[in-house]
């Protein structure tokens, strides 16, 4: 019993060692020098900063049309509701399918 423990655990051992990233291989730096990736994160905080820029300019335009807070609260808060439910959604449906399929379904669906 004793010997078949300590080769599951060398077993064990060996595939923990090929499963290990080395860090020196993949890197932070290493990553910004890939070209497609650089493009879609300028994409995506370009796209971010878009979003955030139509939520102040929505929030302003309620104020200076009615001059309700309580309005712009409302605005932030229906805002809110799709990043509520969809984000619980993606979390599981992103384990069942691809994950490009699923990035540009998202994308696509944020140009609506």
């Amino acid at each position: 019993m004793l010997l078949r423990n300590m080769s599951i655990k060398k077993e064990w051992g060996r595939i923990l060692e090929n499963a290990v990233v080395k860090e020196s291989e993949y890197s932070f730096k290493s990553l910004l020098t890939e070209v497609q990736y650089l493009k879609l994160l300028l994409a995506q905080l370009i796209s971010r900063f878009g979003d955030s820029i139509d939520t102040i300019a929505y929030g302003w335009m309620i104020y200076k049309l009615t001059g309700s807070s309580v309005l712009i609260t409302t605005l932030y808060a229906v805002n809110a509701i799709p990043n509520l439910i969809f984000g619980m959604i993606s979390g599981v449906a992103s384990n069942y399918f691809k994950k490009k399929n699923i990035v540009l379904i998202c994308d696509f669906g944020r140009g609506l």
